[in-house]
């Protein structure tokens, strides 16, 4: 995916999600963002306070562009689910809410 980031210089990544483990007490960090070489420049995390018990949350099933820039969308347990964006500075996912 390319997208523009802030108005800045094109920024040209890579962003897998890889197959989500919903067993109890598993990683939750099966997207990542790779850079345009094939190199690993993160492993995404979802954010710690989407639910008051962090293992709720299964991790990324999906990803799209959406206004130019990628949507990932985290599956939980019992809450449903939630969308946010990657903050390419620091590997973090901010702007979440809750998905539909």
């Amino acid at each position: 995916m390319a997208w523009r980031e802030y108005d800045e210089v094109l920024v040209l990544v890579v962003v897998v999600v890889e197959a989500v483990n919903g067993a109890p007490f598993t990683q939750s960090d099966n997207a990542v963002v790779y850079r345009p070489d094939g190199t690993e420049q993160f492993r995404l995390h979802p954010p710690h306070g989407l639910l008051p018990e962090p293992s709720d949350v299964h991790g990324f099933y999906d990803a799209f562009p959406q206004d130019g820039r990628p949507l990932l969308i985290m599956a939980t347990r019992n809450a449903g689910d939630f969308q946010g964006r990657i903050d390419l500075e620091t590997g973090k996912i901010v702007d979440t809410n809750h998905w539909r």
